[in-house]
């Protein structure tokens, strides 16, 4: 997974291990940093039913799985040898000539983008697929508060390759971006495309013309709110960047942002906004972001409360975090202060928010 906060929430719901034994996560970053003999592996289901925090306690290692693996295929080709169930050799299913050839090592990294690219246009892709159909002012906000003109060199490298196109303002992965990052972590590439494709195709006989991705066609149909959360995101991600003691992890957008949680026997699932964890001089808080433009009255913030007071009271609100219930923000936009599309928030000074600690 991306994060720890992913992890123990992948812990506890992926599967009963009496019934998925061999069901294992591991934060990404942790994973990376070791090799196959490094204990970052974990066995899921095993806090299904626990009172205290979901602990991250790895005790596997991938050479340990791999054997494991190894040893079931060799058990289950053995009974099918014995009943005469026994699939046909791949290598006979083809002649030698049918066969692909692999290219030459330099030929392999010259066609290559893990190695082409650079880190900042890296970290751009994953910004757009996190945050599509972004500006040029709201990217640079999330890149750190970069300049403008070091946005322009990274888009315009970017598009070179046909890995991002501007539709207008807006910035989008194209389809070979969406592809090339599908690829790269391992998921589908039609299911990726299914949701993000920016390829636009003509609806109905009025001319007008929709995304053909059917999760960045919601999206474009609610910009102003789309706007106004990455417009969050991108001061929050600046100012962190410039103030002395702050640290931003995990940024999460609204899609990666969803919480399922069982209350009462039913299944239910909180839609943050956004999800970050914020740091202050080692201090660290996991956050929920809400943008409410209509919940303004009394009443339409009770029901918009009423998920996340049931969530809290679960018990797997602060099992989740760590042992720490999250700090749920909520952002409300007056009337009068509304702003036009891809402007919002307004441009001002601002710090972030003091979290409840003290410099150590």
């Amino acid at each position: 997974t991306h994060s720890d906060q992913a992890t123990r929430r992948a812990i506890r719901t992926l599967g009963d291990y009496t019934h998925h034994s061999g069901t294992f996560v591991a934060t990404e970053g942790k994973f990376l940093a070791g090799d196959h003999q490094s204990l970052v592996w974990q066995i899921c289901g095993t806090s299904m039913n626990d009172k205290p925090p979901v602990v991250i306690n790895p005790n596997v290692t991938l050479a340990k799985i791999v054997t494991g693996i190894d040893q079931m295929l060799e058990t289950s080709y053995i009974y099918k040898l014995a009943t005469g169930n026994v699939s046909p050799d791949p290598d006979d299913l083809y002649t030698s000539r049918l066969r692909a050839t692999m290219p030459e090592p330099s030929e392999q990294f010259t066609s290559s983008l893990a190695v082409q690219l650079t880190a900042a246009e890296k970290e751009t892709l994953d910004l757009l697929a996190s945050w599509p159909v972004c500006t040029k002012e709201l990217l640079a906000g999330l890149m750190g508060g970069v300049t403008p003109r070091r946005v322009n060199q990274v888009l315009c490298s970017l598009a070179h390759r046909s890995l991002v196109h501007a539709d207008g303002k807006r910035h989008v992965l194209s389809d070979d971006g969406l592809r090339y990052l599908a690829r790269r972590d391992r998921a589908s590439v039609g299911a990726v495309l299914g949701r993000w494709s920016a390829y636009r195709r003509k609806r109905g006989d009025n001319n007008t013309s929709a995304y053909r991705g059917s999760s960045l066609r919601a999206m474009a149909s609610q910009l102003n709110h789309h706007y106004a959360v990455t417009g969050i995101a991108a001061v929050l991600s600046a100012e962190t960047a410039r103030s002395q003691g702050y640290e931003l992890l995990d940024l999460q957008p609204t899609s990666r942002s969803p919480i399922g949680y069982n209350y009462l026997d039913t299944n239910y699932v909180v839609h943050p906004d956004a999800a970050f964890l914020l740091g202050y001089w080692g201090q660290w808080r996991d956050c929920l972001l809400e943008f409410e433009r209509r919940a303004t009255t009394p009443k339409r913030v009770r029901a918009r409360l009423r998920n996340y007071r049931r969530y809290f009271q679960s018990g797997w609100a602060d099992r989740d975090h760590g042992g720490d219930f999250p700090l749920v923000l909520f952002v409300f936009e007056p009337p009068n202060q509304r702003t036009p599309s891809g402007t919002w928030p307004p441009q001002q000074t601002c710090r972030p928010f003091s979290l409840p600690t003290t410099r150590p």
